[in-house]
């Protein structure tokens, strides 16, 4: 009689078969090459550590500061809002200097403003110099201007606001976004002096507006106001003339300047 096979495994393939089946139980999981792996993240700078440049308006003064006269510088710095605020801090010998707001994000514009630089008879063409310091972290960046001093008193508020109801009337009517009217509160601020063309400054909560008017006869005599909006612009984005003011032309839009007038 024939016997039945029977059918023999090996000693070593059942240990090797129980230590596979082992690794894969339950609440248990192949452990990956590292070939296979993510690459290694690489770390983002932390908010607050992060390099950044400053920018200060003007890169320089053209004209001359009246005595007593207020002057206001934009600041500006680089980078992503992700990066953090930066503190703007500011100090002027012989005046007061303010910021505000006193930290800016990247994208965000702010004031300086530099008040009580009187000068005596005797100070024609003497110098005063602003210090703007940015820092975050252990970053910091300093920017100097130095502005020239008169002892001339700047008289031309009345004047600039006869040269600017023309345009307010006409932007109320035909540029209503802008959200400037007749009832638009304006301070008056007293730009830098200069020959031939005379400028003033004017600021409402949301705009810096600058005018200025050309000292000539008609019909050369031509007016124009810039437009910054506040806190997000460090130059003007909108200019608009009257052609002759004598000749009381409609205002009609022109290109923006680069920059500030200071």
């Amino acid at each position: 009689m024939d016997r039945p096979h029977r059918r023999i495994v090996a000693p070593a393939l059942v240990i090797a078969l129980s230590i596979s089946l082992t690794g894969c139980g339950p609440g248990s999981s192949p452990t990956p090459s590292p070939s296979n792996g993510p690459s290694p993240i690489q770390p983002s700078p932390t908010p607050g550590t992060a390099a950044f440049n400053l920018t200060v308006v003007p890169a320089r003064f053209t004209g001359i500061i009246q005595s007593g006269s207020k002057v206001v510088l934009l600041v500006s710095v680089d980078g992503s809002p992700a990066d953090g605020p930066v503190a703007i801090d500011a100090a002027v010998a012989g005046g007061t200097a303010s910021v505000q707001p006193a930290q800016v994000l990247p994208g965000g514009v702010a004031e300086v403003t530099v008040t009580g630089l009187a000068c005596a008879s005797d100070c024609d063409q003497s110098k005063a110099s602003v210090t703007i310091v940015a820092k975050r972290g252990g970053v910091s960046r300093t920017e100097t201007r130095e502005m020239t001093l008169t002892p001339e008193v700047n008289q031309l508020e009345q004047e600039a606001r006869s040269h600017l109801a023309p345009f307010i009337e006409w932007l109320a009517a035909n540029r209503p976004e802008l959200g400037i009217t007749g009832a638009t509160v304006w301070e008056s601020v007293p730009a830098p002096w200069v020959l031939i063309v005379e400028h003033h400054l004017f600021f409402s909560t949301d705009w810096e507006l600058d005018i200025s008017w050309h000292v000539m006869v008609p019909p050369s005599d031509w007016s124009q106001i810039f437009l910054r909006h506040r806190g997000t612009e460090i130059a003007p984005s909108l200019a608009f003339q009257i052609d002759s003011v004598s000749g009381k032309t409609t205002p009609h839009e022109i290109q923006a300047p680069d920059g500030v007038w200071r």
